[in-house]
């Protein structure tokens, strides 16, 4: 069963004026959708590089584990770390956004999912995260975080 909604896209944070309109399906927004397009343990795709460096140590994965990891419904920080290393160092979805700081660093912002995160520029993983509240102050708080140095 599908239902649409018809969504107003707030302009770009590169000031985009116009503002489009289109139909989008309504996605289920379950916590566990997340965890579950997790590659298996020693799937080929986890025997590569990781496109991040991960966080920088176990002490910053474990902080961010506990303070975020049951919004993805990760059992283990390493499926928490693994998540947020495919989301931000991943292919950019069709529906998520990306800036590049001033400093070199990356943020990203998946606008169905509410998907969150910074990579500082020397790779390692600052912070991933959902992001609550309205698609507008959504938005806003990544189009903030952009121009962060």
């Amino acid at each position: 069963m599908s239902f649409f909604l018809e969504v107003t896209l707030q302009p770009t944070c590169a000031t985009d004026a116009a503002q489009l309109f289109r139909a989008e399906p309504f996605p289920p927004l379950r916590p566990a959708r997340f965890a579950a397009e997790l590659p298996a343990p020693g799937s080929p795709i986890l025997n590569r590089s990781m496109p991040t460096k991960g966080f920088r140590t176990q002490a910053d994965l474990r902080q961010h584990f506990y303070k975020h990891g049951a919004d993805f419904a990760c059992a283990t920080s390493d499926q928490y770390e693994r998540l947020a290393d495919a989301f931000l160092g991943g292919q950019l979805a069709a529906d998520a956004s990306e800036c590049t700081r001033q400093n070199g660093g990356l943020v990203r912002y998946n606008e169905i999912t509410g998907e969150f995160g910074v990579v500082h520029p020397n790779g390692y993983i600052a912070t991933y995260y959902l992001l609550r509240g309205s698609a507008p102050w959504r938005r806003m708080y990544f189009c903030q975080q952009c121009k962060k140095p």
